[in-house]
């Protein structure tokens, strides 16, 4: 038998003839609850109600005599998932202010035992697969009959993420929110050295902060540094304090540089110059170096001495880093028999195979055909091998070349270590990361801790993670932090179709608490998309979750786009100060590219943007 008093039964059922009167229905929205937008709630005189622009309406039912409104069954799922969320919402507060909440939770098991008996499990997904018969591609679709009536509502996916659904047997399970405490106030910390405080200040807010962290120890903020020694280091580049794994990584070349100027000027520096000795990477020998044809730190004049020494030919190179563009001016190359037999072939000589290889092509050689009154071109194997063979002589030579003179080989190494084996990797520690809000039925493993800490500390980030590493709750986590440290205002998630549901669910299962709006495609339809996009603009949302075929529908301002234009073009303008005067080719190639960024400058000027761009909406990550 159901305990008595714990659960209030079912709601009115609707009467289909409500739907009959020409008067708009009217009701009064719930006392003992904030009704969001969007929510659903039934009222016992005009039956199932929503909240749209911040008024209750009454929910049209389609009948046999008109087509408009929702089906019948619809407003029965309705029905029975409003005391579901209603039932997640009273455990979750009653756990937020510390308050008994057994007695929410047998509601919430009742209202979900009574879904599942009519219904089957919230999550019921029904998958199909499409295949395009062009592409031949096969695009697999997944419906949830009993979500979908409900997904208007704003608590959906927060009533979605309270079992364990199991796709294969299509079957769920009671979720942790049915028998644990999901939400509990954060514990206070125990602070008994200035590493745990250090700890803590990271974790409130961040960064490092040795006059907070004096604060919480009571002490000078001298005592302060003193004590955590080296784990902490000033930047003299602008001041900061930050942690040893934050200053001892990265550039470090760079940074010993600067620590060594500041230390000639302040002694209390030279503890990060002896620091940052000690962690430069060792320099790689010429043997470890790979030197090939068009590598950008390999100055244009070795190049020009290398086809000297080995061609005996008197060749120019222009090199414009900006465009990772080479052009070659061998007119020698293409009468000597060095050019034309050893280094080239007759239709190919060694200059041009030289641009090829500078400019990473591959040299391909057509012969021209007459088909009745046209002409086609066809590729000529032969000569396109033979041409590929010389590129590969070319580039061997180079390659055993370019280290036989000692000077040199100093003078290059040295360009090369310094540029690109300069960096050290930072070794992220989440350690002292609490996370405030999360459940405490999940517990992060050390690595996404790790990541999460990274995503803080270094904005975007790759989580090149394996499959079932947690990847979702690691982002979810990462946004959370963000916005509770004040980084971020409004986090966008885009996520394959498949996904949807999926990573709203565990998003929604590690932050009960969490205010997120989730969309796919079908909410972008002529009818929908800018109620969509407005309720992104004018709410608080934690995180937007959409798919990335709804994505697309989201465009950037016109004006960002137009002075991402204009930059550019003003970079091309200066390129063009910077080309010599007898490299015609790079010329040609700068000015072609500025009329194409005035042709869509063009374009821009005269577009209108019909939606809220992602900038209105408010979305920063």
């Amino acid at each position: 038998l159901l305990p008595e008093g714990l659960y209030d039964g079912e709601p009115d059922v609707l009467d289909p003839e409500l739907e009959e009167t020409d008067e708009q229905a009217t009701a009064d929205l719930p006392s003992d609850r904030h009704v969001r937008e969007g929510s659903y709630f039934v009222d016992n005189r005009h039956g199932l109600m929503q909240v749209v622009d911040g008024e209750p309406v009454a929910v049209k039912v389609r009948n046999c005599r008109s087509s408009d409104g929702i089906p019948e069954k619809h407003v029965r799922i309705i029905q029975k998932l409003i005391p579901i969320r209603d039932a997640v919402r009273e455990v979750l507060k009653s756990q937020e202010l510390d308050r008994p909440w057994k007695d929410a939770q047998v509601k919430l098991r009742i209202a979900w035992s009574n879904f599942v008996r009519a219904f089957g499990p919230i999550n019921t997904t029904v998958v199909s697969t499409t295949e395009d018969p062009e592409t031949s591609e096969v695009r697999e679709t997944h419906r949830r009959p009993n979500l979908q009536p409900f997904l208007d509502d704003p608590d959906c996916w927060l009533v979605a993420s309270i079992e364990d659904y199991d796709l294969e047997s299509d079957t769920a399970k009671p979720g942790p929110i049915f028998t644990e405490r999901v939400i509990a106030p954060p514990a206070p910390p125990v602070i008994t050295s200035a590493a745990d405080a250090l700890a803590v200040v990271l974790n409130e807010r961040g960064c490092v902060d040795p006059d907070h962290i004096a604060e919480l120890l009571h002490c000078e903020v001298d005592d302060v540094i003193a004590e955590l020694g080296s784990a902490i280091f000033r930047d003299p580049a602008d001041g900061s304090w930050q942690t040893a794994d934050a200053y001892l990584s990265g550039p470090v070349r760079d940074s010993l540089k600067v620590a060594e100027a500041a230390a000639a000027l302040d002694p209390a520096y030279e503890r990060n110059v002896r620091a940052l000795i000690e962690v430069q990477p060792a320099d790689l020998r010429p043997s470890d170096i790979t030197a090939r044809l068009g590598a950008p730190w390999i100055p244009a004049a070795d190049i020009v001495v290398f086809v000297k020494e080995t061609m005996g030919a008197e060749i120019r190179i222009h090199h414009m880093p900006e465009l990772a563009s080479w052009t070659v001016e061998a007119r020698q190359l293409g009468w000597m028999a060095a050019g034309t037999s050893e280094w080239g072939t007759d239709r190919r000589d060694a200059g041009e195979l030289l641009a090829d290889a500078l400019n990473s092509r591959v040299p391909q050689i057509f012969d021209t055909i007459k088909d009745g009154d046209r002409e086609r071109r066809v590729l000529n194997v032969v000569d396109t091998e033979a041409a590929k063979e010389k590129l590969q002589k070319i580039k061997t030579a180079f390659q055993s070349w370019i280290w036989t003179d000692p000077d040199r080989t100093d003078r290059l190494a040295r360009v090369y270590n310094d540029r690109f084996n300069n960096i050290v990797p930072r070794a992220f520690d989440g350690s002292h990361l609490k996370l405030p809000g999360a459940s405490g039925a999940f517990s992060l493993y050390d690595h996404q801790k790790r990541a999460v800490w990274r995503i803080i500390a270094s904005g975007a980030t790759y989580l090149a993670h394996a499959v079932g590493a947690g990847k979702t709750m690691t982002v979810a986590a990462a946004i959370m932090e963000q916005r509770r440290l004040g980084l971020i205002a409004k986090a966008m998630l885009v996520v394959p179709g498949h996904c949807l549901a999926q990573v709203a669910r565990e998003f929604l299962a590690l932050y009960p608490n969490a205010r997120i709006l989730v969309a796919d495609e079908t909410n972008f339809s002529r009818d929908k998309r800018h109620r969509l996009l407005s309720r992104a603009a004018t709410a608080t949302w934690d995180a937007i979750i959409i798919t990335h075929s709804a994505f697309r529908f989201i465009g950037v301002p016109s004006a960002f786009e137009q002075q991402m234009i204009q930059d550019e073009l003003e970079l091309y303008e200066t390129l063009l100060t910077k080309v010599e005067t007898d490299d015609r080719v790079s010329r040609k190639r700068l000015e072609r590219l500025k009329e194409g960024l005035k042709e869509r400058l063009e374009a821009l000027s005269t577009r209108k943007d019909d939606l809220l761009t992602i900038s209105e909406i408010g979305v920063d990550q």
